[in-house]
């Protein structure tokens, strides 16, 4: 090992993916904000589990950024890898509805946060589309998770609808329209056609980085037919695990 090489450590593993764990927690939030009103909750917990979404985001992304600076070489493969770069999107979507958290409290903050997302994955959006039509992609690399950065332009209207912008309400119902269209033309492509025929039926390679991947849409359906195939290692932990990232 090179002298100038760092010590390994957690933060040379840290995925970027975890930041779906902030989309869950900002739906909860959200959603336990809204029983409140709806039926007479008290919302103290709706705000506890926001400002734990926005430690947590705060925590993730210092983390990341130290990962960046100290193996800027793993960042770049996570980045160029056909699979693993879609889940980019989760950090992406992370700053499309922490606004709606802050929003109570600091209105310009907010709105801030939520521009630098929007801009974010409409560009995003637009790099991944344009790689996935004009460079040659293998079979196996068309997974649901390339429906991340489309599925994440839908998450624009989430907390942008309520914000006090001009055109606002035009801007949402744009940005969700393109995200509907693209997710209609992208699943029968990447779910039924790839996955399905591909994939399940006719492959047994599982190359590092697709496991996950390949689980989302099937996560509850498969958990009997790993366990009935003697599958109980850690891919059978990750199909049990909750589709918290997908927030719609």
């Amino acid at each position: 090992m090179s002298s100038t090489e760092p010590n390994k450590t957690f933060l040379e593993f840290l995925p970027v993916s975890l930041f779906g764990s902030i989309m869950g927690l900002s739906g909860l939030s959200f959603a336990w904000k809204l029983a409140g009103k709806a039926w007479g909750y008290p919302t103290w917990p709706g705000n506890f589990v926001g400002m734990l979404a926005i430690s947590f985001f705060l925590i993730l992304s210092g983390a990341y950024i130290v990962k960046w600076f100290r193996y800027p070489s793993t960042v770049k493969a996570e980045f160029n890898h056909p699979v693993s770069v879609s889940f980019f999107t989760t950090f992406i979507v992370s700053l499309l509805l922490i606004p709606g958290i802050i929003l109570p409290y600091s209105t310009n903050l907010a709105v801030g946060v939520w521009i630098i997302g929007a801009v974010l994955v409409f560009v995003f959006a637009f790099v991944r589309l344009r790689t996935m039509f004009f460079t040659t992609q293998e079979p196996s690399n068309a997974l649901p998770s390339w429906l991340l950065p489309i599925v994440g332009i839908i998450d624009v209207p989430i907390v942008g609808y309520s914000l006090p912008l001009p055109g606002i309400h035009e801007i949402c119902v744009v940005y969700f329209g393109i995200g509907v269209v693209l997710t209609l033309i992208f699943i029968p492509i990447c779910l039924l056609l790839s996955i399905l025929r591909y994939t399940f039926y006719f492959s047994d390679i599982w190359h590092e980085g697709a496991i996950d991947s390949k689980m989302l849409p099937f996560q509850s359906r498969l958990v009997g037919r790993w366990l009935s195939a003697g599958r109980n290692d850690y891919c059978v932990f990750q199909i049990c695990q909750p589709q918290t990232f997908i927030l719609l």
